[in-house]
């Protein structure tokens, strides 16, 4: 039987996959979940390699994290972060954060493209 966690994990996953195929776009969950190597990430985006994302799901309750978020993002569009220690890999990425409906209007707009 499964754990508290993998189940709540599962539940969201699944909402998300739910959430692009109501907007059209097609998804779906990853098998087990990116457990295995050769399927990383939670879920997939789209139809054809060219055109597919990989995405990972998280949900907390106590997200005191996605609340800083949140606060930053304001009335904006997109939020950029990014580390200003430069480690020895190099320069770290940028992470960027939309709101559901400026990610819907991106993806729909790249994959019609």
């Amino acid at each position: 039987m499964a754990n508290n966690n993998k189940i709540k994990g599962t539940k969201y996953e699944r909402k998300i996959v739910e959430k692009h195929v109501a907007e059209g776009v097609p998804a779906k969950r990853v098998p087990l979940s990116g457990a295995l190597k050769d399927y990383p990430g939670d879920v997939t985006i789209g139809e054809t390699k060219d055109r597919m994302l990989r995405g990972e799901v998280k949900a907390r309750a106590k997200a005191n994290g996605f609340k800083v978020c949140r606060e930053w993002l304001g009335d904006n569009d997109v939020l950029f972060l990014q580390e200003t220690q430069i480690g020895p890999k190099g320069n770290p990425p940028v992470f960027v954060m939309l709101q559901w409906d400026v990610y819907m209007k991106l993806l729909k707009a790249w994959m019609d493209s």
